[in-house]
């Protein structure tokens, strides 16, 4: 499968209200500031319509709707009541008034009222929403997996399943439903804040930073894109643009914890502990609430010499989002210090294994090896040197990719290999990828087994071999290696797709049906075209 990195730097989406005036038609400036989600100026412009002579009809929904994007569950729900009254309400008003509960923290309020609403998308997404703060995770998992059935193109409902997805650790799951979510609207702000998070588990700062400003272009009046923004600028060593959007943070929300965590946040990259913890203090329950804070937190108890703090505010972090490159090394940095060097151990040696492997990762597991005698398996792959332009030529490439344009992927990705990445599992991974979208077989073969020789212990790399593999009617090998993929990963929905494909190919059929059938679920349409023809052929 082909592997990307992802960032650091996930945060709520928070907006708050705003006050001005507008000037003109009010409605018509309302209704164009909803429809580029400026809902802060929507807000000034249909309270002014709304309150006019004579006002038209459609200004207090639209006003209903503003108010609804903006968290402000109160007064949405004093216009809902208005206009329950009409004749002739919105047909979506039993969701528009259960959103609104639910931005009340009246859970059970808001899920009586979304079951008593028509089945449409806002409706699913509240009551699946009001189940998981009731803790009744069960039912929301499977009112979720309805609802991307009946509405595969609702990007929020897409997006919400992949974040209950992610928080079960199922994250080549998330992965998928993110894509899927993002390719059914780009510029939704769920969508792209769950690409985000997942990106925060890897560490592709340049690629977050394209997301969350993504993510702020398309949605002006969401503070948490703002927030993440400004955190993946510190992360990427851009104080002077992190503190301006610290600054614009500050002025919309003063003394916000999400505004005193980028401070803190700041000051630690700044080597500031002292100053960082002062601001964590002001609002510790607030700002401890927020994930990235914990993971701020733990950090700075460590860096200050209390690794045992630091164990409980990580383990705390790494609940919410398991799997998190930097958090799991620090984590088991502290446990190391704190004479558990076999539980360090078992954190990062399987963090090391993966190719995507940080130095920093890879230099923890060499020492922990070398303390508990095991075998040092990281040590040859430190130390890497890359020629100026290299990082940015993997981007392009990836891109290259992406966008399906299969000849220029596979010259780049060719070009990389002869410029040094032929020593780097990751590289060597897609472009064999890239070899095979160009057709050229037995070339995929040979990078898929240099990158099997660099990571073998990495199921996504197993995956590659034993698909490639497949494609060069290798069936035997191929099972092997994509058996071994889906031990590692058994949530992970491509390495499942790929192991049915194998399965088939050595007539094990009742097999893949079964999981084909499972895949369905969470596949797009042209997914499914492509499970339905396998399906037919067994």
């Amino acid at each position: 499968m082909i592997i990307r990195n992802s960032i650091l730097a996930a945060a709520l989406a928070i907006s708050l209200a705003g006050c001005g005036i507008s000037a003109g038609d009010p409605l018509a400036t309302g209704e164009a500031a909803f429809a580029e989600r400026d809902y802060h100026a929507a807000r000034v412009a249909l309270a002014n319509a709304t309150n006019s002579e004579n006002p038209d009809p459609r200004a207090a929904e639209l006003y209903a709707r503003t108010l609804l994007a903006l968290g402000d569950g109160e007064s949405a729900q004093r216009v809902i009541d208005q206009l329950q009254a009409r004749a002739q309400p919105p047909a979506d008003i039993a969701a528009m008034s259960a959103h609104a509960a639910l931005l009340r923290g009246d859970f059970a309020l808001a899920l009586e009222r979304a079951d008593a609403s028509p089945s449409d998308p806002l409706a699913e997404w509240v009551a699946i929403r009001a189940l998981g703060e009731l803790e009744r995770l069960a039912e929301a998992l499977k009112r979720a997996d309805v609802a991307v059935e009946t509405h595969a193109t609702d990007a929020r409902l897409l997006a919400l399943r992949g974040a209950i997805a992610l928080s079960r650790r199922a994250l080549g799951d998330a992965k998928i439903l993110s894509e899927r979510a993002l390719a059914a609207d780009d510029e939704n702000i769920d969508a792209l804040m769950l690409a985000g998070q997942l990106r925060a588990m890897r560490g592709d700062h340049e690629g977050a930073r394209e997301i969350y400003a993504s993510a702020r272009q398309h949605n002006p009046a969401d503070l948490g894109a703002l927030f993440a923004l400004a955190a993946v600028e510190g992360d990427l060593g851009n104080a002077a643009a992190a503190r301006e959007h610290l600054a614009e943070i500050e002025a919309r929300a003063p003394g916000h914890p999400m505004a005193l965590l980028l401070g803190a946040r700041l000051a630690f990259l700044e080597g500031d502990l002292d100053e960082a913890n002062a601001l964590i203090q002001r609002a510790e329950g607030d700002i401890g609430k927020i994930p990235q804070g914990r993971l701020l937190m733990g950090e700075i108890a460590y860096l200050r010499g209390f690794p045992a703090q630091a164990r409980a505010h990580l383990e705390r972090f790494l609940a919410q989002q398991p799997g998190h490159m930097h958090a799991s090394t620090v984590l088991a940095r502290a446990l190391a210090e704190e004479g558990e060097p076999r539980a360090a151990w078992d954190i990062a040696a399987p963090l090391a294994d993966s190719a995507t492997a940080t130095p920093q990762i890879l230099a923890l597991a060499s020492s922990l090896a070398a303390r508990l005698d095991e075998e040092d398996r990281f040590s040859a792959r430190l130390n890497r040197q890359r020629p100026e332009g290299f990082a940015q030529a993997v981007r392009d490439a990836q891109r290259a990719f992406a966008d399906g344009d299969a000849e220029l992927a596979e010259r780049r990705y060719a070009a990389l290999v002869d410029a040094g990445g032929g020593s780097d599992a990751v590289i060597l991974n897609n472009a064999a990828h890239a070899a095979l979208g160009a057709g050229d077989k037995s070339e995929a073969l040979r990078r898929a087994r240099l990158a099997h020789e660099l990571a073998p212990r990495d199921p996504r790399v197993r995956d590659t071999l034993g698909w490639i593999l497949l494609e060069n009617g290798q069936r035997e090998a191929a099972l092997r290696h994509l058996s071994a993929a889906i031990d590692g990963q058994p949530g992970n929905l491509q390495i499942r797709w790929h192991y049915a494909n194998a399965l088939v190919a050595n007539g094990r059929n009742g097999e893949a049906r079964r999981i084909v059938a499972e895949l369905r679920d969470f596949a797009g349409p042209e997914q499914r075209e492509a499970m339905d023809r396998l399906l037919a052929r067994i």
